[in-house]
C-alpha cells in the first residue's frame, strides 16, 4: 500500500494532476495572490508552474528568486526545498509527512513553499540562467542543485531549510525523516525564529 501511495503522488507530480485544476485554469492560494500583484511578477501564475507542481493542492515557486520576492512581499518565512523528481524519499516525505493536516495548514498559511527540482532537464528562461567561475548554468536542475551547494552548502535530497527575506538560514535544516511531529516542529521552531 505505502509503494502504490509512493507511485500515485509521484506520477500526480510528473504529470500534474491535482483537486484544484478543473478546465486547465488554475486557483492560486492568497500568497499568490499577495504576490503576484507586486512589480517583480509579469506572469498571472509562478515560472515553471506549467509543468512544476506541488502536492495536495499546495502552490508554492520553482525558482529561488521567485520565492525570495514573495516571502519579501508577503512577509513569511521562505521553506526551501530541495528534492528531486526520481528521488523515493522526497515522494514518501510529501506522501506521509506533508499530507497531516496540522502540517498542510501550516504550510498554506505560514508559509512560502519554494521547490527546486535538483534533476529537472528542463531549460531554464532566459532571464533565469546563471553564469559560475566555469559554466552557464542553463537547466533548472542544475541552478537548484548549484544553490544547494553554494548558498546550503550540501547536495542531498529531500533537505528543507526555512530562511528569511535576507535569505538568513533561520532553523537548522530538515532531511528525510517520516515523522510528522519533528517536521512539525522544524517548522514552528522557524516560525518562532522568524518572528523574533
Amino acid at each position: 500500500m505505502k509503494i502504490i501511495l509512493t507511485i500515485l503522488i509521484c506520477l500526480s507530480n510528473i504529470y500534474g494532476f491535482s483537486k484544484n485544476e478543473t478546465a486547465g485554469k488554475k486557483r492560486l492560494s492568497e500568497s499568490d495572490k499577495i504576490c503576484l500583484s507586486g512589480k517583480n511578477y509579469k506572469s498571472k501564475s509562478p515560472i515553471y508552474s506549467d509543468f512544476l507542481h506541488l502536492p495536495h493542492g499546495l502552490k508554492g515557486y520553482f525558482d529561488y528568486e521567485d520565492g525570495l520576492s514573495c516571502s519579501k512581499e508577503s512577509h513569511k518565512p521562505n521553506l526551501v526545498c530541495f528534492v528531486a523528481h526520481r528521488c523515493v524519499n522526497s515522494r514518501e516525505m510529501e506522501a506521509y509527512v506533508w499530507s497531516s493536516p496540522e502540517i498542510l495548514k501550516l504550510l498554506k498559511e505560514k508559509f512560502i513553499i519554494t521547490v527546486l527540482y535538483t534533476d529537472e532537464k528542463s531549460p531554464l528562461h532566459k532571464g533565469k540562467q546563471i553564469k559560475t567561475n566555469d559554466k552557464l548554468l542553463t537547466k533548472i536542475g542544475e541552478k537548484a542543485l548549484y544553490y544547494q551547494e553554494t548558498k546550503f552548502h550540501s547536495n542531498t535530497q529531500p533537505a528543507y531549510y526555512i530562511i528569511n527575506s535576507k535569505e538568513k538560514m533561520i532553523t537548522k535544516p530538515f532531511f528525510y525523516d517520516l515523522s510528522i511531529n519533528n517536521f512539525k516542529s522544524f517548522l514552528e521552531r522557524g516560525l518562532e525564529k522568524f518572528k523574533q
